[in-house]
């Protein structure tokens, strides 16, 4: 019988959903926000250098990111305004999705086709 980690996964995300709420509520918010973010940034690259493609007890960083700036939209719309991190930015220093991904962007500009 394989181990189902989904109860798991979803604790930890009511854990990070509860932790995001506790940190907008500080003066300091937008600065948390960017932490939280930074983080998670970090998990997204190891993530990526360890091909990790499943999710067992824990999300992976890239979903765990994404639910950050869904769940701080005031701490992110204040850290874009104070230091210009907007979400495209923060998102621009995520690592690629997959090999594919680079493959076909390298493939579209050997063929002069822009990409986005």
């Amino acid at each position: 019988m394989a181990p189902n980690f989904d109860i798991a996964r979803n604790q930890e995300r009511e854990a990070d959903s509860f932790a995001s709420s506790v940190l907008s509520a500080s003066p300091f918010r937008e600065y948390l926000f960017l932490g939280q973010v930074f983080i998670t940034l970090l998990f997204s690259w190891l993530d990526h250098v360890a091909r990790s493609k499943d999710a067992t007890t824990h999300p992976l960083g890239r979903e765990r990111f994404f639910n950050i700036m869904t769940n701080n939209t005031a701490a992110a719309g204040e850290a874009a305004d104070r230091f210009g991190f907007t979400r495209e930015r923060l998102i621009a220093l995520l690592p690629p999705e997959d090999a594919q991904a680079i493959t076909m962007r390298f493939m579209q500009s050997q063929k002069g086709v822009p990409y986005l």
